[in-house]
């Protein structure tokens, strides 16, 4: 894609290019000087005239003062507090750069306004960028195809595992910003439409629905297929049977159909051909991208849709499910997809009972916690400190002891400690026992990923807290 192509695309999403992040620039970007412009802003701004009264304000408080000295201005703008996946309202700038080797396109949050005296007696306001990118693509170098997949730097999971697939950051934007998400939609249709690859056109299909895209899979293996069906039919070659149009699907929804029929019942194949897309919505979280979408995340997702569509994910229904999930990959036994709330849960139960029975000698005595373990920190900070309260569980026999003393699934967790993505306590506190399970978010944070009390009942909202409580106390003594 050459220079103007890339630069047509931008101007349809953005509209027309700034020479610089000053509001109402008064050297303009014309066809005659685009040329020679080596450097573009794009972006939309949506409080604009709020900017505008502002400056003329200051400009006027300026000339009242005979042209003085005045004191620069910075407002910054506000971030998202809730935390979560959805749009936020920080608009973003594509930064067009083009040298003698290609084009390549940064894309920064404007995190605020700057009013400054300029020449005479101005004011001028210019939008601040942030200094660390949210992404970067690019014309060269396109065995990473333009930075959505960068090949040259893989990130690891917990099992050291390069995961693959879109650059965790290019998701996590398309998810937050409905610009770049547009612009990437319209970027991949272009480029599917003018090369061999027309693949690539169902892959702008799937971002422009669902603002992100799951496949774990490098760009040189998406291209060898040509249409969806070939994709589903590379991972699931009985596929036929599904009686599925798999060539009307996104990319997305063929990904999950593709993980969840080979472990699901064949009798429970038909509710694949329904597939609610809130399904595959539900199965989006950065913690997955970054670590990979797990089979029992999906399932997990599917019964979350069928049974509790307006609770929230961390609800007893989506955790039963997950675990069910696990447990029946973990012996080999076909997933169900029928059951109602109490069905599932005697499910779930049954599980337990068949994994337990399973297990040798052996596997009870086999520590499960990796040395040096990426939970060492968490486990010293909070034994240091409540001695008393707080128990780290190190392997399987005392991890069955826990599910059995507790009447919980705990058990079916060793995977994840075993693995180093999760680890497991006991907490005895006011004359109560607790199960905790911790895990490590994207950023690095220990986050609560599940507490219990006997017999699954939930934590009292009290003694969450003072948990909270200790957590937060641990992150800012390892900043001491």
């Amino acid at each position: 894609m050459n220079s103007k192509e890339i630069k047509q695309i931008l101007e349809k999403i953005y509209g027309p290019p700034k020479q610089s992040m000053v509001i109402d620039e008064e050297a303009k970007v014309t066809e005659d000087t685009e040329e020679n412009v080596k450097e573009l802003y794009y972006y939309v701004y949506p409080d604009t005239d709020k900017v505008r009264n502002v400056r003329d304000a200051l400009t006027a408080g300026l000339e009242g003062n005979g042209g003085k000295w005045i004191a620069d201005l910075t407002q910054t703008y506000p971030k998202n507090s809730g935390g979560n996946l959805s749009e936020n309202r920080i608009p973003q700038c594509a930064k067009y750069y083009e040298n003698r080797v290609g084009w390549s396109l940064t894309f920064h949050s404007i995190t605020g306004v700057r009013y400054h005296k300029s020449r005479g007696k101005r004011i001028v306001a210019k939008l601040m960028l942030s200094g660390r990118q949210a992404a970067f693509l690019h014309e060269t170098g396109q065995e990473a195809f333009y930075g959505y997949w960068d090949e040259g730097f893989y990130r690891y999971n917990a099992k050291r595992q390069t995961t693959e697939g879109f650059c965790y950051w290019i998701n996590k934007n398309l998810v937050i910003d409905p610009l770049f998400r547009k612009f990437s939609a319209e970027f991949f249709t272009y480029m599917g439409e003018h090369s061999e690859h027309h693949i690539l056109k169902d892959i702008g299909r799937t971002i422009d629905k669902f603002g992100f895209f799951l496949l774990p899979m490098r760009y040189k293996e998406i291209i060898q297929y040509r249409t969806p069906k070939e994709f589903v039919m590379s991972m699931l070659p009985d596929a036929d049977r599904l009686g599925i149009n798999l060539d009307a699907l996104d990319l997305n929804t063929a990904y999950v159909i593709a993980r969840l029929a080979p472990i699901v019942r064949p009798i429970d194949w038909k509710y694949l051909k329904t597939l609610d897309e809130n399904v595959i919505r539900k199965s989006f979280t950065l913690n997955g991208i970054f670590d990979g979408v797990k089979s029992s995340d999906l399932v997990a997702a599917y019964y979350w849709v069928k049974l509790c569509p307006y609770w929230t994910w961390s609800c007893d229904t989506v955790d039963t499910a997950r675990d069910y999930a696990r447990m029946c990959l973990e012996c080999n036994a076909p997933i169900g997809l029928r059951y109602t709330e109490g069905g599932l849960e005697r499910a779930h139960d049954e599980m337990v009972r068949v994994m337990e029975s399973r297990t040798l000698e052996d596997d009870l005595n086999t520590p499960l916690v990796t040395v040096p373990s990426r939970f060492d920190r968490l486990e010293h900070g909070l034994v240091e400190l409540y001695p008393r309260e707080f128990e780290r569980i190190k392997d399987a026999r005392r991890l069955l002891e826990e599910g059995q003393n507790q009447h919980n699934c705990v058990f079916s967790r060793r995977d994840l400690v075993r693995e180093d993505r999760a680890a497991i306590f006991h907490w005895r506190f006011a004359e109560e026992d607790y199960t905790i399970q911790f895990e490590r978010n994207y950023r690095g944070d220990y986050v609560i990923a599940e507490i219990r009390a006997k017999f699954n009942e939930e934590c009292p909202a009290p003694v969450l807290k003072e948990l909270h409580d200790t957590l937060r106390m641990l992150s800012i003594m390892s900043w001491v």
